[in-house]
């Protein structure tokens, strides 16, 4: 997965562009809290890579179910907010904010 690194400040960002877009209305407030918790843990990686988590750990962290989950994120990499590349049933997968047409 590319990983383009973020401005100090890209968490405010996203989530203005993301909110001032009416995502929430294509992606679902799942959705959108999923696209939220990887744009801030971006942050806490300082932008040097993809988020890495396995469907537990997003699961735990957000209090939803696993198809609850896979329906936010499918909806999310849809329509152009979120970046996900599984990489197998027992590695954890690579998440990155997006806006889309980038």
């Amino acid at each position: 997965m590319d990983y383009t690194p973020r401005s100090e400040h890209w968490p405010a960002i996203y989530g203005r562009i993301v909110l001032e877009d009416s995502a929430g209305a294509v992606i679902g407030p799942t959705g959108l809290a999923l696209c939220f918790l990887v744009a801030a843990k971006e942050a806490d990686l300082g932008y040097s890579e993809p988020v890495c988590w396995a469907n537990s750990t997003v699961q735990k962290l957000l209090g939803i179910t696993e198809n609850t989950l896979l329906e936010a994120r499918r909806r999310s990499v849809k329509a152009g907010w979120l970046a996900y590349e599984a990489r197998g049933t027992r590695l954890a997968g690579l998440y990155r904010t997006r806006i889309p047409g980038e």
